[in-house]
């Protein structure tokens, strides 16, 4: 979870009370790229986190050029969750993806906090709740890794395991 800044908003590390890191102060951003089979999992396991945690705030899609129905499927949804949903027309990367989502939550009059999930449904939204009163009590940025040495990624091909341990030893190694 990240404190973004908006102009006229609290200095970071200002301290945040509870009453004001919920509701729609908070945030979710999603990346997708072809998670048509994925978002309906995924808008139920949002729906009960946010349920538990008091957030009501926008839920950003940013779909990154899906080529599947993704797009459609956020369109359609009829559930609890306030959707918003932003297309890029192509593929432009999850760094892309995130910046125009960020962006966008941050366009909301009352955001200040912004959390961004996996749109693959491989985010822990049970950490939630502990990641929002570690923004209460101060903290500037709260993140929860599966390469932090307790962290670990659920229900995700051998592949992408890979992929994502390779990339964070690879950033490591290049920032120090």
């Amino acid at each position: 979870m990240e404190h973004l800044t908006p102009q006229g908003r609290p200095a970071p590390g200002a301290h945040v009370h509870a009453a004001e890191a919920r509701g729609d102060s908070v945030a979710l951003v999603i990346p997708a790229y072809d998670e048509e089979a994925n978002l309906p999992r995924l808008f139920r396991q949002i729906e009960e986190a946010l349920r538990r945690t008091g957030v009501t705030g926008p839920v950003v899609v940013v779909d990154d050029g899906s080529r599947d129905a993704t797009a459609s499927l956020v369109r359609g949804y009829r559930g609890s969750l306030h959707l918003d949903l932003v297309r890029h027309s192509v593929n432009l990367g999850l760094g892309r993806a995130l910046r125009t989502g960020l962006r966008r939550a941050i366009s909301h009059p009352t955001v200040e906090w912004v959390v961004t999930i996996e749109g693959d449904t491989t985010s822990d939204l049970g950490a939630l709740g502990r990641m929002l009163r570690a923004a209460e009590e101060g903290a500037d940025v709260v993140q929860a890794s599966n390469h932090h040495p307790r962290g670990e990624l659920l229900d995700a091909p051998l592949l992408r395991r890979w992929t994502s341990r390779s990339a964070s030893q690879l950033m490591r190694l290049a920032s120090g």
